[in-house]
């Protein structure tokens, strides 16, 4: 009847449409997702390019995982929890590449894509390799693994270098840091350690010239080389810096040991007190000796709660 035909027209497009992207994904892994046409700036390309391809990987197990598991995948939770993990970070670098596009793709804050999208990708891949190694099936778990990586798994984490480049782009001062902090509450109060932070970095772009002027002095062997305090009572005593100068390097010095220190605490707050002592009973005052207590319990006493009926 109708019903027949509706179910049997539905069960087959998905049977389809599943065995559709298990050859779309075994050809985007064959070249690197370069068969997929994508818009947006040039620089994303092959970004989209990546997404699109691990998108199809992820519908692919998600389909075969339901039709193999059936019921029996909402108890393999730690199974299910890994496919989460691949659709949230498909999200993740999806938001990233869009939120770079509506800001007019500046170029200084490139490397922030690029840093995000190698940690989203090389993490999801990461959380494809565990669903194939606990995967119940082992024979479907290999056929999944060629589909979806045919050559191998080539998502890497971001460098080193690009770590410092992004760190660069926060310790110092820059436009990029600047956006990133606008919808920061940044003032500077003692309950708001944030706000004090960012005023000792500040602070301390001001009074570089004198950092660096200690700084020669000290390679030309004017000003012998110490530590906080003690360097700018050495740099005033040799004539390297004024007064004025030393007292505004003294006041970033305090700030600064401000942000570094930890909370400190007595010792008597960290050792536990002793409890409070109970009435020593008549054995432990002395006042009964042990050979006074009788073993037995009298004839006509009650039965203790712990003794058997």
């Amino acid at each position: 009847d109708d019903t027949v035909e509706a179910f049997d027209k539905t069960f087959f497009g998905h049977i389809g449409f599943s065995l559709a992207n298990g050859a779309r994904a075994f050809l985007m892994g064959l070249s690197g997702g370069r068969l997929t046409a994508v818009e947006g700036h040039a620089k994303l390309a092959q970004h989209y390019r990546n997404l699109n391809r691990l998108s199809t990987a992820f519908a692919l197990i998600a389909d075969v995982s339901m039709l193999s598991l059936q019921s029996k995948l909402k108890f393999k939770e730690m199974l299910s929890a890994r496919l989460g993990d691949l659709l949230s970070y498909l999200y993740l670098a999806s938001m990233v590449l869009k939120h770079y596009e509506s800001d007019g793709c500046p170029e200084e804050e490139y490397p922030l894509v690029e840093w995000s999208v190698q940690y989203c990708t090389s993490q999801y891949q990461l959380a494809m390799q565990e669903i194939f190694q606990n995967y119940p099936n082992r024979l479907l778990a290999l056929k999944l693994r060629c589909l979806i990586f045919p050559l191998g798994a080539h998502f890497n984490p971001p460098s080193d270098d690009l770590d410092t480049v992004v760190a660069k782009l926060f310790t110092q001062n820059t436009d990029t840091r600047q956006r990133h902090l606008a919808s920061v509450f940044a003032e500077d109060l003692p309950t708001n350690p944030i706000g004090h932070l960012d005023a000792v970095f500040k602070h301390q772009i001001e009074l570089k010239p004198l950092f660096d002027k200690m700084k020669a002095a000290i390679k030309s062997s004017t000003l012998k080389k110490a530590l906080g305090e003690r360097q700018i009572h050495l740099a005033l005593e040799a004539n390297v810096i004024s007064a004025a100068e030393a007292k505004k390097l003294l006041a970033y010095d305090k700030a600064l040991m401000e942000v570094i220190h930890v909370d400190h605490f007595e010792e008597a707050e960290l050792v536990r007190p002793q409890p409070v002592s109970a009435k020593p009973s008549a054995l432990q005052s002395g006042v009964v000796s042990a050979a006074e207590i009788p073993l037995t319990p009298p004839k006509d006493a009650p039965p203790s709660p712990s003794a058997p009926l």
